[in-house]
């Protein structure tokens, strides 16, 4: 199961790789939490990371 978490990693950063949109989207997500608490912030992270998956 390590590799799946590693390949999960790779698939993410290929999809930010390939979309300029995503890249700003997250960019704009980790400026708007900044007041947030780490948990807050990685529950945010998290749910944007699941649309990214779920994207065709």
């Amino acid at each position: 199961m390590k590799n799946a978490r590693w390949q999960s990693f790779l698939i993410f950063r290929d999809r930010l790789l390939e979309n300029q949109n995503l890249v700003m989207a997250y960019n704009q997500l980790k400026h708007d939490s900044q007041h947030l608490s780490m948990d807050k912030y990685r529950c945010k992270k998290a749910k944007f990371i699941e649309r990214v998956f779920n994207q065709p």
